[in-house]
């Protein structure tokens, strides 16, 4: 090139200016810390739906019996049996098992299988609170009362104290015969009432409808404190079959190696 010649220099093409993408970011160095409570997160989530679906796929009897049991199209004997599994079911909590029995839809009989299943556990929060439960609800039928004070006399025995007064309420009422378990109630408080156990030994001796239930809470009161539960599952036994109150609920029943079935004719 002659650094003389007059002529412009040649015209080269402009070069297109290329910006270098920056290096891309993973997850982890976007998002830092959140990244990871996310992981978290989600892991918990997915850890809920598994324990939800293993405990509902675990309860799917208890479930298909509540079921049964409250369907009002199914027969009588389908909703006895369903409450029948249901009361021997350890999954069906105390507070089911109490709710249950009171709902006045279902048969007489399925809710006093659920009853008789009642644990101590539902009174010993309030023992109070559940003995004026017992002497004032209104609307109750005389057997549903009675097995309310039989669980009470179950709680006597496990060192459950019970109000005097209360008691005194229980035993005045009329529509039925509380005052054997009310005198058993109070002989096997700590006080030990030897008037109250002297009542319920003469009982057992006279000669009236009643001396059967006297006899066996005699012999509940006689045992040791570990075999007085025992003898009270003997007493409630001895209810179905003879207290004017739970007899005819149990009519053309029974209980047959831990089932409840229709009575053979």
């Amino acid at each position: 090139m002659n650094l003389n010649d007059p002529s412009p220099p040649p015209n080269f093409p402009k070069l297109q200016i290329i910006t270098v993408d920056p290096p891309r970011l993973t997850q982890r160095e976007k998002y830092g810390g959140l990244f990871y409570l996310g992981i978290v997160g989600l892991i918990v989530v997915v850890s809920l739906v598994g324990w939800f679906s293993w405990n509902a796929w675990m309860l799917r009897d208890v479930w298909s019996n509540v079921y049964i049991l409250h369907d009002r199209a199914r027969s009588e004997d389908e909703r006895i049996h369903a409450a029948s599994a249901l009361s021997r079911d350890n999954q069906v909590n105390a507070q089911q098992r109490w709710d249950i029995a009171l709902r006045k839809p279902l048969p007489a009989l399925a809710r006093y299988i659920m009853a008789e299943s009642w644990s101590t556990e539902i009174l010993k929060e309030d023992p109070a609170l559940f003995a004026k439960i017992v002497a004032n609800s209104e609307g109750w039928p005389p057997w549903l009362r009675l097995l309310g004070v039989r669980l009470m006399a179950v709680a006597a025995c496990e060192g459950v104290i019970f109000p005097p007064d209360v008691l005194n309420a229980i035993e005045a009422r009329p529509e039925a015969d509380f005052k054997p378990w009310v005198d058993f109630i109070r002989a096997v408080s700590p006080e030990s009432d030897v008037d109250a156990a002297a009542r319920l030994r003469t009982q057992a001796t006279l000669n009236s409808p009643g001396a059967g239930l006297a006899k066996e809470l005699v012999e509940a009161l006689e045992d040791s404190p570990p075999g007085r539960t025992h003898r009270l599952a003997t007493a409630t036994l001895w209810l179905r079959m003879n207290d004017p109150a739970v007899a005819p609920i149990w009519n053309g029943w029974t209980e047959r190696d831990g089932q409840i079935v229709r009575s053979r004719p």
